[in-house]
């Protein structure tokens, strides 16, 4: 009896790897389907899956001082958004009290609130969930 399986691969291996390599052990395994188990050959199978996957890089999460300061966003001014605020009034022909109106602050406040920016939903969007409301409200009455 052996001790361990692994004994006996490496024993056949050492003894007898040259008449078994003679086809007869490859034969076997090819024709049972059988992956050959013994040491030198399992080197081999991992000298090769090792040249055919290539190993990761870290590259990706390192970024350079100047990529890093250039996606990240400044700190918040107040300058910045009075002037923000102020082109967004023109631009979009909006009254001087659009900016006390109640709905507008609490969006902003809820806008202040997000951890990783926020994401301004699409004119399509923003119709259906009108019409949508539209719809909920005139079921209410």
């Amino acid at each position: 009896l052996v001790k361990d399986v692994s004994t006996l691969r490496r024993h056949l291996q050492d003894r007898h790897y040259a008449s078994l390599q003679q086809n007869t052990y490859q034969k076997w395994c090819t024709l049972k389907n059988f992956t050959s188990k013994l040491p030198k050959d399992v080197k081999i199978r991992k000298d090769e899956e090792r040249k055919r996957v290539k190993q990761s890089t870290l590259d990706f999460p390192v970024q350079d001082a100047a990529t890093v300061s250039a996606t990240r966003p400044r700190p918040y001014s107040h300058k910045e958004f009075l002037q923000a605020a102020l082109e967004w009034l023109i631009a979009t022909d909006q009254p001087l009290r659009a900016l006390q109106h109640p709905l507008f602050q609490a969006m902003i406040n809820l806008a202040a609130r997000a951890q990783h920016g926020v994401e301004i939903p699409s004119r399509a969007i923003v119709r259906r969930e009108i019409i949508e409301l539209f719809n909920r409200k005139l079921r209410e009455l």
